[in-house]
């Protein structure tokens, strides 16, 4: 591609985090929230107080947030027939997806992910101009904060978007492998009789989480590219805590509810502040994105409930 640099690139950077919960509700519950570089974040942002995932699985997380559609439009989901093979479902090719539309736009387009669920076998790098994933969290190769920051220096004065899904988050949390070297973990931290097991780990996780945070705002800083850039903080579903597969138990809180943050950049003023109401992450995340660009969707997607006036004060989860 040959491109003309621009002295003011625009940047935006989708942080999506495996099993995020939200952040009320981490701290509320579990007693997790002295995380510094994740409150600077907050700090500069439109904080939405009550969001909910449409889903509570990555599989239909990932289509959703390619494609702006529930798991009942997009029809993909179905982890029976195995959630990262050839036999899935794909994405509909006539779909003007997410970084379909960022490309209309002359973004240069990226994804990194972690999680066999976002694989592009199942057509999820349709749009991109580059698309890295691997299968687990203890994976050597994993993506990581310094892959944005190296895609970031690299692509300097070019209109760039940058979809990284990261995990601190997921079970395991812990692994031995050379990746984690050198590293002393507290063996009393994993001895089952200790009740606060799952919670203690996943604080570890957020710590990890909050100096990738603090990485990546202090390097936007220090190269004037903070200003310029549309952070949204997500993630795909809650964490799994108190969380049983094929349960009911915590569904709504341990599952649903997620975090939004929003940094909005000079080039497209927005709130900064707590923004009260209930909203839908994904569909949120989507009308966020093309009112910045000024971007509008097809009509066949405007009219959907989760997008119509009608239906704005229902929140849907499939």
């Amino acid at each position: 591609q040959f491109r003309d640099k621009k002295d003011e690139a625009k940047n935006i950077i989708l942080l999506s985090l495996e099993s995020m919960s939200d952040l009320n509700h981490l701290k509320k519950t579990y007693g997790l929230y002295k995380y510094k570089n994740i409150n600077k974040l907050i700090a500069d942002s439109e904080v939405y107080q009550e969001v909910f995932s449409p889903v509570d699985a990555t599989l239909t997380y990932a289509a959703s947030m390619m494609s702006g559609l529930l798991p009942s439009q997009h029809g993909i989901g179905d982890y029976s027939i195995g959630s990262d093979t050839f036999m899935n479902q794909t994405l509909n090719k006539d779909l003007l997806s997410l970084p379909k539309r960022l490309k209309q736009k002359g973004f240069l387009t990226f994804f990194s992910g972690t999680a066999t669920r976002l694989s592009s076998k199942i057509g999820f790098s349709d749009g991109f101009d580059d698309y890295y994933q691997v299968n687990s969290n203890y994976d050597i190769n994993r993506p990581s904060i310094n892959a944005l920051i190296n895609g970031l220096e690299a692509y300097k004065k070019l209109d760039k978007f940058f979809f990284f899904h990261l995990d601190h988050l997921h079970e395991p949390y812990l692994s031995f492998g050379n990746e984690t070297k050198p590293s002393l973990h507290d063996l009393s931290i994993l001895d089952p009789k200790n009740k606060n097991l799952y919670s203690d780990l996943y604080g570890l996780g957020l710590s990890k989480l909050d100096r990738d945070i603090g990485t990546l705002i202090n390097y936007l800083k220090d190269e004037d590219e903070y200003d310029r850039t549309l952070i949204i903080f997500t993630g795909d579903h809650g964490n799994g805590i108190n969380w049983v597969k094929g349960d009911d138990y915590s569904l709504y809180e341990e599952r649903l509810r997620v975090p939004l943050l929003v940094k909005h950049p000079s080039w497209s003023k927005g709130n900064q502040g707590i923004t009260e109401g209930s909203v839908n992450s994904i569909f949120k995340i989507h009308q966020i994105i093309n009112a910045s660009l000024d971007i509008d969707f097809p009509e066949a997607v405007k009219s959907l409930p989760q997008y119509d006036e009608e239906y704005k004060d229902y929140i849907f989860a499939e």
